[in-house]
């Protein structure tokens, strides 16, 4: 059994230049040649509708990191009027869910990537942010161009705050500044990677995992 919260390779799911090495299929291949079973948490897939289908005949599970980010919320109590925001429609359904599972109402960015670190980013009405705060939710923060180019906008469009929750932080931590400049407030993460911004444990989402994969138990709340 592979146990990685953080998944790499599955975000080079086609050849988008001729010669290119599918990264996802390749990886995908040898690591069901040598585990019988993959759990990882909120996998990078883009044209891959599930995990099951990058590991050809063996277990694979695909773990949401939202409970313990709801968790994580509820915990500091939320203001009713914050906006959770997520970068693209690929973000729709978990952003829905997680601003779903807390009553809040939630938006989606229209993005345009240029390239590895120049995004465009545009929502469908702006003034939904006016003196509300804003709490962005993406699964994958490396290069930081989306976070920064949301945050530019967000705060254009009179954004009380921003705040920014991040599910794997692949990012250095210089980039810190540059969020800040950009306006956002804070930046949390889980530890999925080890990361100065980690702030939300998975340790229990994971354990209830590998206590049904491992010995069969039902899930009957927390593991002790």
């Amino acid at each position: 059994m592979l146990v990685s919260p953080y998944l790499g390779y599955m975000r080079q799911d086609t050849a988008f230049h001729p010669g290119e090495a599918i990264s996802q299929r390749a990886i995908g291949t040898l690591l069901a040649s040598t585990f019988d079973c993959v759990i990882t948490f909120d996998a990078h897939l883009h044209r891959t509708p599930n995990l099951a289908e990058v590991f050809p005949g063996i277990e694979a599970h695909n773990l949401s990191a939202a409970p313990a980010i709801e968790a994580h919320l509820r915990a500091e109590t939320v203001a009713p009027a914050t906006v959770v925001v997520g970068p693209d429609e690929e973000s729709r359904s978990w952003v829905a869910d997680i601003a779903g599972r807390l009553g809040l109402a939630y938006s989606v960015a229209r993005k345009v990537r240029r390239s590895d670190q120049s995004v465009q980013i545009a929502f469908t009405d702006a003034s939904l942010f006016a003196g509300r705060p804003v709490l962005f939710i993406d699964d994958i923060v490396s290069s930081g161009g989306t976070l920064t180019a949301c945050a530019e906008t967000l705060a254009a469009s009179g954004a009380s705050s921003i705040e920014a929750i991040i599910v794997h932080a692949l990012f250095p931590r210089e980039l810190m500044t540059a969020f800040g400049r950009a306006g956002i407030r804070s930046v949390r993460s889980t530890n999925s990677v080890p990361h100065p911004t980690n702030a939300i444990r998975l340790d229990d989402l994971l354990a209830r995992a590998l206590r049904r994969e491992v010995v069969g138990m039902p899930e009957t709340g927390s593991p002790p």
